[in-house]
């Protein structure tokens, strides 16, 4: 059997849609059109099968006539015996569907103005009941394009983009049959709208009207159909789907986060058809119909997408594969340039929507370089100092955090954080602390190293397990005592003639000598000595880690030894300079025989006086003050306001000799009162503790104080947590100026 014919029972099944009055007898004259009416005519329903010869009847209820229904095979014209025919008697107008309970036979329909005898062919289903499948094709010739294209403009699409050329598969067949049985029904409930018409005239009814008038009868009215327009031209068929139900995509948001993107969309599909579309059959001697395949509900739809640079020309993700329900995309690190995201929507009967679209651009992220940091130069290991930073920012607006490099060389870097942090060295040495920024979203995005700030921080405390102490020996003496300060043992190192101040460092100890003007500096870890000449009758001495500073009673100057070279320079200062001390910035001096104190400027060696007490001698620094002994029978220490050189007095004992300060006291040696003056820095409170003899020399650890008792030839030890107190003895005389232990130049001299 031919295949078109299959398609005229359909035509046939349907007819009252395209305006085709069926197929009678020669001799049946009665063709005209049946009158519409405003309300479906009274009918009444009768079912009959048809008989062995192929024949049903029935009896027309207004008129009382026979009525004969022979269905036949549409192409060897044989009788059908076991037809079920459905008789729809009305009010003139007749309607009979057809169909075979076997399925062998595709159900047909007959609509007649009068009541006879009325044959009615029935077109066979080709290769058996359902066994194979039917190509749906692309209508191509011009006419019939040129309605699709017309068609497919109302809904946004193009004639080239018509994607929905399927095959129709057994289940699909089945459909077909199933809901043209539907159809019939709906045939006669809209008689009252619908006339039969001859070909070739426009049909006044919409796919609305369909759908409202099925609805009423469906527990679950449809939400869409699917239309289906079949052809018969030379003699073979072809099947179109119409996108009567073009799904709709729109982009609902698109963002741009650095060279991130992350867009959102949403898909629908049409529920109903526009009210004004109404099918036109532009072939009037060909057998066109149009067949509305019945309710699908509303299907899944499926989305595909591609990302183009506009700017090169590239195609990323070019139309991806179709996915279902997925309605969002994120991407990452897509390159700097301007973009166009597209996406489309098809549903499960490969109805395409249109293409939306939206443009982008992506811009390279920047972050601004930080601040140099700002905090303290320099301090000591140990101790946690806090460091800032600030200034980046991000050209897209986004938060950032700081990182900072402790060393200058990457191999010490703090956590990502804000831009004020804590650091503790552990080793001394000097160090580039600089700072960094990154983005708080896109972590690896990060601004440059920062300028970096010098920061210098003091070694492990000089004084290794010594006490050093010069024995003057009244101007005869030349040895130092060392102690050692686990066991108390000692060992004498000669040196010149009238040893009086002493200082050390992590390296050495320097030793003035009164009466042979001289320095000698004794290398700690071998006890090997060195003389270095300076001015006359040398009293005081310190270091820092540059120089040794050197203070010359008898010509009224200082001497500064370069520690690497041991050159020498001499500034003038007060009459009989005696005491010495060193912070980072300045030497402190004091002047015996001016009662003031020369402060010299390390960095180009100026200087200024401030006046003080009578007989200014020993002299000590801390991080705020400077400490001077005033040495009258009723003692004094006149304490120094570092920043702005204001002065106090302490009353102490009797003739103060030496002096040196912790974090928490100031320790003054009485030489007349024989004991120590232990002044409370935070109140100026005091405590006298007794040690030896005509106690001159004083310094101070992290332990204990060590007291030079002139008179009695030894060194008391007071622990500094009890005031218990313990003697050693030394060579004769010991009598020291300033630091023996190392515990001001770790502490004070370098910050």
């Amino acid at each position: 059997m031919r295949t078109w014919k299959i398609w005229v029972v359909i035509l046939m099944s349907v007819i009252i849609i395209t305006g085709y009055g069926g197929f009678c007898k020669k001799d049946d004259k009665n063709k005209d059109t049946i009158a519409g009416s405003s309300a479906p005519a009274p009918i009444t329903v009768k079912q009959a099968m048809t008989d062995p010869n192929g024949e049903a009847y029935f009896t027309d209820n207004s008129t009382g006539a026979p009525v004969i229904i022979k269905p036949q095979d549409s192409d060897t014209l044989l009788p059908l015996a076991g037809i079920s025919v459905t008789f729809y008697d009305g009010d003139g107008s007749e309607i009979f569907m057809l169909s075979d309970p076997t399925k062998n036979y595709l159900p047909s329909m007959g609509v007649y103005t009068s009541n006879s005898e009325h044959i009615i062919k029935m077109g066979k289903v080709s290769g058996g009941a359902y066994p194979g499948t039917y190509y749906v094709a692309r209508i191509d010739d011009e006419e019939r394009g040129s309605a699709l294209w017309s068609w497919e403009n109302a809904n946004h699409m193009g004639h080239k983009d018509i994607t929905y050329i399927k095959t129709i598969n057994y289940n699909e067949t089945q459909e077909i049959y199933e809901r043209t049985e539907t159809i019939i029904k709906v045939c006669w409930i809209v008689t009252g709208k619908v006339v039969t018409w001859l070909f070739g005239i426009n049909i006044p009814f919409s796919p609305v009207d369909l759908i409202n008038t099925i609805a009423p009868e469906d527990p679950n009215p449809p939400q869409r159909w699917d239309m289906y327009t079949t052809q018969e031209s030379g003699g073979t068929s072809y099947t179109h789907l119409i996108p009567s139900n073009v799904p709709e995509v729109s982009i609902t948001s698109l963002t741009v986060d650095g060279a991130n993107i992350s867009v959102l969309w949403q898909g629908t599909d049409r529920t109903t058809y526009p009210d004004d579309l109404y099918y036109t059959k532009p072939v009037p001697d060909r057998e066109d119909l149009t067949v509305a395949l019945g309710p699908t509900g509303n299907p899944d739809i499926m989305y595909s997408y591609r990302i183009t640079n506009t700017s090169t020309g590239n195609v990323y993700f070019d139309w991806t594969t179709w996915e279902l329900s997925k309605i969002s995309v994120e991407i990452f690190s897509i390159p700097y340039g301007n973009y166009r995201f597209e996406v489309k929507a098809q549903d499960e009967v490969e109805n395409v929507s249109n293409i939306e679209l939206q443009n982008f651009s992506v811009t390279t992220e920047t972050i601004s370089t930080s601040n140099q940091p700002t905090g303290i130069t320099s301090g000591d290991i140990g101790t946690s100092y806090d460091y800032s930073t600030g200034g980046s920012s991000s050209n897209l607006e986004h938060t950032v955090q700081y990182q900072f490099d402790w060393k200058g060389d990457g191999t010490d870097l703090s956590v990502w954080g804000s831009a004020t942090q804590s650091k503790t060295w552990f080793s001394g040495g000097t160090y580039s602390v600089r700072a960094r920024a990154r983005c708080t979203t896109h972590t690896t995005v990060v601004s440059d190293w920062s300028s970096g700030l010098s920061v210098t921080i003091s070694s492990p405390p000089a004084v290794d397990d010594y006490v050093w102490v010069a024995n003057w020996g009244n101007g005869t003496g030349n040895t130092v005592t060392r102690i050692k300060k686990s066991d108390l043992s000692t060992t004498a190192i000669t040196v010149g003639t009238g040893p009086f101040g002493i200082a050390v460092d992590e390296t050495y100890c320097w030793v003035t000598n009164n009466n042979s003007n001289n320095v000698t500096r004794i290398t700690k870890s071998t006890l090997a000595t060195t003389n270095i000449t300076v001015g006359g009758n040398p009293n005081g001495i310190a270091v820092d880690q540059t120089y040794c500073w050197v203070a010359n009673k008898g010509s009224n100057n200082v001497t500064r030894i370069t520690k690497s070279t041991l050159a020498t320079t001499n500034i003038t200062v007060g009459s009989y300079p005696v005491g010495i001390a060193v912070d980072a910035t300045y030497v402190w001096v004091a002047n015996w025989g001016s009662d003031n104190v020369t402060r010299i400027k390390k960095s180009d060696l100026t200087t200024t006086q401030i006046g003080v007490g009578s007989n200014p001698e020993g002299v000590a620094v801390d991080e705020t003050y400077v400490w001077v002994i005033n040495v009258v029978s009723v003692g004094t220490v006149t304490r120094i306001k570092k920043s702005d050189l204001t002065t106090n007095q302490i009353a102490v004992g009797s003739w103060p000799m030496g002096v040196a300060v912790d974090e928490t006291y100031c320790w003054v040696t009485n030489g007349n009162s024989n004991n120590v003056t232990r002044i409370k820095k935070s109140d100026l409170s005091t405590t006298t503790i007794a040690v030896g003899t005509w106690p001159y020399g004083i310094a101070v650890d992290t332990t204990y104080v060590w007291v030079a008792n002139a008179n009695s030839n030894n060194v008391t030890r007071i622990t500094k947590s009890n005031s218990a107190t313990t003697n050693i003895t030394v060579g004769t005389v010991p009598d020291s100026i300033g630091d023996m232990t190392g515990y001001a130049y770790d502490n004070y001299s370098n910050q």
